[in-house]
């Protein structure tokens, strides 16, 4: 047995953190629980634990293909 008993959040590399993190809280229900422009990271909440998901900002130049979507997915166990 694996011993993973959920899912603890995940990490998604993005173009526009702010926008992706309005798509997150007004269309999925997520709680912002904090958002830092620069360097360009947010935090969001379905409200059981601090963060659910966690959205950060390609840096500039580097935003090409596959550059941007999965970072980690991170396991409770």
């Amino acid at each position: 047995m694996s011993g993973i008993t959920g899912v603890g959040h995940v990490v998604l590399w993005v173009r526009d953190e702010a926008a992706s993190a309005d798509f997150y809280r007004d269309v999925l229900g997520m709680e912002a629980m904090r958002h830092t422009p620069e360097p360009g990271h947010a935090f969001l909440s379905f409200g059981r634990q601090h963060h659910d998901s966690a959205l950060f900002r390609v840096p500039a130049g580097e935003d090409s293909r596959g550059s941007v979507g999965l970072a980690y997915i991170a396991f409770k166990l």
